[in-house]
């Protein structure tokens, strides 16, 4: 086998395409690839005639084209698939037999605008505009040759090839066409109309049918059938799958199933079948009917009331507890609600809403009302004109829709653009129709409202844009307005408006009477005085009613009631469509509706009066312990008249009861507050206000305000408190707790700062803030006697000042020490006075006497002293009782002494401080005093300087050392030194086995003494070391060393403070440390002269001639 010789073959056999496979096989066809595609790399068998070339490979085809021509390049043709035929055939059109082609088949088929035909049993074609009716077989049950082209299969036995002639049905608008889903259908149809079956049943076809019958739906079913009707559903919903029989008109779509409807709208509405249909809204039914014609009850949906009611030549029709149908040329004498009130679904349509129980759904039948007419509108105006479009043109009786037809108006571009025009007289206005723009920019028009006299009747908001739309309106009144919502530019082409005239009564009846608005009402009534006028219910019965009984406020509800009160709207506004029951009296004005109240003024007016700084407050309780225990007085009263009593007995709250009490008080409150509905009581002396009621006070501010920056009140801020009081006097002051009594309470006590704390305690006290601030709200607490105010929280102190000041006094170096306990061995030991006693009396007095500290006792008692602390020290808490002399500041409280410096320096000026040392038992300063609880600086060095020491140490809080010398043992870090001294606790005094170490200022004499020169300390005997004595007595140094030099000797010593010895040798019993040499000397304390059996040595300078 070679590839030319396998082409030769398979051309001559008319297949369009050949494969060589396995080096020596050759395969024609006139289709390849169903098995897919392989890399070359797959088909390298050489060829059994040619080694040169490839022959594919085992079960690989290299595959070729002969060059004959397929089918495939017939224009539009296009292979479907293998299909079962039948006796009754699948494509109903034999177009011919004999030496048949696809092309052929393609060609006849094609002629007759047919959209598919089929090649079956190699010489037979059939047409048709459906297929597939029998079902689809594999490709492999349609491989007989064509007997005109045998490259081409031309189907089997019973087996049709069938394609797409390319031709496509004749378009059917369907304007509207929406798919709903998948039903189910029984023998009492879903959808009632049967409008045609048969083998072009496709779903245009369905939709020109049954949308000519003026159906809202149609349903295809079992391929053939088309079903119309105005609802659906009734058996309920099923998956799409269920409905995927193909239309035998169209198999590239489905026409549902065995007992299965795939339904669609047909895009009518229900003012297509039901011309002058037209929703108005919900009204209240009663047994006095609104519609007075019943027309039907039982299986009731909206076209069958429709069509009950326009037949009996009904202007309009309500559907009513899903089951009723009544007729009427008028409606709304009960007064509207709103349309969710009207949800009860049609027993017969349950898609539809039919009303509820004493609730009308109420439509137009499109007859018309007899009164009903066009009303013709002039004097218009805009709120701004361009493109040369002014308002006329919208009521010129044009309803062109195309702008540059000059028939339309034009403002500029703002939001709020508006146009507006009259009727002739007052009229009540039930439909305003409007014709939008066309030629362009009609969604412009896509959010206005419509209103009549100011009130909306009717608004439109959506992003679909309307051509002509009729607005239900039913409001009496002249002046037509339309709103937009968005920045637009407002365009109207033509606006009608449909009604009748009414007969108009003078209103308003006199000069202040105006229309407020529509608000809620309840049981307990927002306007407290409530008359049942029935049919003499007019806007102006309830006027003159409200006005005689001195009301500033009348409304009328429910078109039967007349309310009166002094104050409105305490439930809320309402919207205006509710309160448009028709007056008993004036059928032809609103009053109210259920529960609604449509309020006016009355045009009395409240007389004028100065009442600065006066704010209400609120109704609350009474009791016979009275809230306000002051009478201001009684009989003909006002809220003006008691706030002057009140405000002239200076009191900081009035409250009026009863109508005709007044009652004054600095604090409110205490037995709770109730609803302004109880305290509705009118007053005596003016009517037009409310003076509480029996037992109930309508409390207001005098705009007194005792605790003012005026009298050095000043706010502090809040701070924290705990059971060891900031601020130590606390108060519960109950009801009465607010910020004037807790002023004037800590104040009459002496106390520079006042607290309000939880809403119920007064505090006070001479200090603040120990334990700091807090966040301002977490003093939130409402004051119970002044409920506008805060006072204070939860440990927390809203702290203020009272005004008061301590009394001056000059104390230059006063610093407070803190709280010290006290016994009978007096820690200050010496009581300078009592009596009227201060801190600064305190302070001069102990200053004066020369003591470094002084303290207050008891408020009373003065002690001064120069150390302190011994029995130790104690919160601050516990010194905080007020001095008998000066109540703004403390003096200690009993056996407790609240300390202060008096300034008086710790030490003398010739003093100074040397740092920090080593001790050790050996003793760096020698002289060692247990001072206790007087060790301090001061008493140290003054005790050192006494004793004639050059330094003083102090060591271990409590101990003073002495000596002429210091340092022997070596320095350290003054942190070392760091103990609080018993006597001071100011001050440092050392540490264990360390010496704060000063000087005294005490200095040793200067003597000349030339050549002198210490050598050390040494041991003395009976037998002397130094064998001359001096006289003994006052012995300094100088001294011993002039007699010794005076005498010729080479040495002396001074020992046991008065004794001088000299020689020229000495040191024969050894010698000791220097601290074993520290006696003072008896003429010079600041010098050492040896001790006992010790002698301090030194050179004279003086040396001895060598023999």
């Amino acid at each position: 086998m070679t590839v030319p010789r396998c082409y030769q073959l398979c051309k001559r056999a008319k297949y369009a395409y050949f494969g060589v496979q396995h080096s020596k096989q050759c395969w024609c066809g006139n289709s390849y690839g169903r098995y897919g595609a392989k890399p070359m790399s797959q088909c390298k068998q050489r060829c059994s005639g040619n080694r040169k070339t490839f022959c594919g490979g085992n079960w690989r085809n290299i595959v070729y084209s002969t060059g004959l021509r397929s089918s495939r390049q017939l224009p539009g043709i296009r292979h479907l698939g293998c299909f079962l035929d039948k006796g009754s055939r699948d494509l109903r059109k034999y177009a011919g037999s004999g030496r048949m082609t696809v092309s052929k088949c393609y060609k006849l088929c094609r002629g007759k605008s047919y959209m598919y035909f089929g090649v079956q049993n190699g010489n037979q074609c059939f047409c048709g505009n459906s297929y597939g009716r029998y079902g689809v077989r594999r490709i492999t049950e349609c491989r007989k040759r064509c007997s005109g082209d045998k490259s081409t299969y031309c189907g089997a036995s019973w087996r049709n090839s069938v394609y797409a002639t390319g031709v496509t049905p004749p378009k059917i608008l369907t304007p509207g066409l929406r798919s709903l889903g998948c039903y189910i259908d029984r023998k009492a149809r879903d959808l009632p109309v049967l409008a045609g079956r048969g083998s072009s049943m496709r779903i245009p076809v369905c939709y020109r049918l049954c949308r000519a019958k003026k159906y809202l739906y149609f349903g295809v079913q079992h391929s053939n059938q088309c079903w119309c009707g105005n609802t659906y559903g009734r058996y309920g919903v099923r998956p799409k799958k269920e409905c995927r029989m193909r239309c035998r008109g169209d198999g590239s779509t489905y026409c549902g199933s065995s007992w299965r409807n795939s339904v669609y709208a047909t895009g009518l509405t229900m003012n297509d079948i039901m011309p002058g249909l037209r929703y108005i809204g919900c009204f209240l039914d009663s047994a006095n009917r609104d519609l007075p014609k019943l027309a039907g009850k039982g299986k009731m949906r909206i076209q069958k009331c429709y069509q009950l009611c326009r037949q009996k030549n009904m202007a309009y029709f309500g559907l009513q507890y899903g089951n009723q149908c009544w007729c009427g040329n008028e409606y709304g004498k009960h007064g509207g609600r709103r349309a969710s009130e009207c949800n009860k679904r049609c027993s017969g349509d349950s898609k539809q809403k039919c009303g509820a129980s004493w609730r009308n759904s109420v439509y137009t039948t499109g007859l018309g009302n007899q009164g009903e007419t066009k009303l013709p509108l002039s004097h218009c105006s805009q709120h701004s004109t361009t493109w040369k479009a002014p308002c006329i043109r919208a009521i010129d009786g044009n309803t062109n829709q195309h702008f540059f037809k000059h028939s339309c108006t034009h403002t500029k571009t703002a939001k709020g653009a508006w146009w507006q025009a009259k009727t002739k007289k007052l009229a009540r206005i039930t439909e305003i129709t409007i014709h939008n723009r066309q030629d362009c920019c009609a969604k412009r028009l896509n959010n206005f409202v419509v209103k009549v006299d100011g009130r909306e009747c009717a608004s439109y908001r959506s992003s679909a844009a309307f051509s002509v739309r009729t607005f239900s309106c039913h409001l009496i009144g002249r002046v037509v307005r339309i709103e937009t919502r968005n920045k637009v530019p407002l365009t109207l082409c033509e606006v009608q408006v449909f009604g009748h005239y009414v007969v108009a009564r003078a209103w308003p009846p006199a000069k202040g009477v105006r229309y407020l608005g529509c608000y809620v009402d309840n049981k307990k009534r927002d306007l407290p005085l409530l008359l049942n006028s029935r049919s003499k219910t007019t806007r102006n019965y309830c006027y003159k009613s409200c006005k005689a009984r001195g009301y500033r406020y009348f409304g009328v509800q429910n078109g039967n009631h007349c309310t009166c009160g002094n104050s409105y709207g305490l439930f809320g506004r309402a919207s205006e469509k509710s309160c448009r029951s028709l007056c008993q009296g004036e059928k032809s004005t609103y009053c109210g509706g259920p529960w609604r109240n449509a309020v006016y003024t009355t045009g009395v007016s409240r007389p004028l009066a100065s009442t600065p700084g006066m704010t209400k407050l609120g109704c609350f309780i009474d009791k016979t312990a009275r809230d306000l225990p002051v009478l201001g007085g009684s009989g003909s009263m006002s809220a003006a008249k008691c706030y002057k009593l009140c405000r002239g007995k200076k009191k900081r709250f009035f409250g009026i009861q009863n109508g005709n009490e007044c009652r004054c008080g600095n604090h409110y409150g205490r037995y709770g507050r109730r609803s302004q509905i109880e305290c509705r009581k009118q007053c005596t002396a003016d009517k037009t206000a409310y003076c509480g009621a029996s037992w109930r006070n309508m409390i207001y501010t005098t705009g007194l305000d005792l605790a003012t920056s005026s009298v050095g009140v000043r706010k502090l801020g809040c701070f924290v408190d705990r059971a060891k009081r900031d601020l130590p006097h606390l108060y519960a002051a109950g009801h009465r707790t607010n910020k004037a009594f807790c002023w004037r309470y800590c104040k009459n006590r002496g106390y520079k700062y006042f607290g309000l704390q939880f809403g119920n305690h007064c505090t006070c006290g001479n200090t603040y803030g120990r334990y700091g601030k807090a966040k301002s709200s977490t003093c939130s607490s409402v004051c119970k006697g002044d409920r506008r105010r805060k006072c204070g929280g939860a440990w927390r102190n809203e702290i203020f000042t009272t005004g008061l000041r301590s009394r001056r006094y000059k104390t230059p170096g006063m610093l407070h020490l803190g709280c010290f306990i006290d016994a009978k061995a007096r820690d200050l030991p010496k009581l300078a006075g009592k009596g009227r006693m201060t801190v600064g009396k305190c302070y001069n007095l102990c200053r004066k006497l020369k003591y470094r500290f002084f303290g207050v006792q008891y408020a009373s008692q003065c002690w001064c002293g120069n150390h302190y602390g011994r029995y130790g020290l104690r919160d601050k808490n516990e010194c905080r009782m007020q001095c008998s002399g000066d109540k703004t500041t403390y003096c200690g409280a009993g056996w407790r002494n609240d300390i202060f410096t008096t300034g008086l320096s710790a030490r003398p000026k010739d003093s100074a401080y040397l740092g920090c040392f080593i001790d050790n038992a050996a003793r760096d300063l020698p002289k060692v005093v247990n001072a206790g609880v007087k060790a301090n600086s001061h008493y140290c060095i003054k005790l050192c300087k006494r004793a004639g020491y050059k330094y003083a140490g102090l060591q271990y809080a409590s101990y003073c050392t002495c000596g002429n010398s210091y340092g022997s043992l070596g320095r350290v870090s003054n942190k070392q030194c760091k103990m609080t001294c018993k006597g001071d606790r100011r001050e440092k005094c050392g540490g264990p086995w360390r010496n704060s170490v000063y000087s005294t200022g005490l200095k040793t004499r200067k003597v000349s003494t030339p050549g002198l020169k210490y050598l050390g300390c040494f041991v003395d005997k009976a037998t002397r070391d130094l064998r001359r004595e001096a006289p003994k007595g006052h012995m300094s140094v100088p001294k011993c060393y002039r007699f010794c030099r005076k005498h010729k000797y080479k040495f002396f010593g001074v020992q046991y403070g008065n004794h001088c010895f000299c020689g020229n040798h000495y040191g024969r019993f050894g010698i000791r440390p220097n601290t074993e040499c520290r006696m003072q000397c008896s003429g010079d304390k600041t010098t050492y002269c040896g001790a006992g059996w010790r002698n301090s040595v030194y050179a004279t300078g003086l040396e001895l001639a060598s023999t």
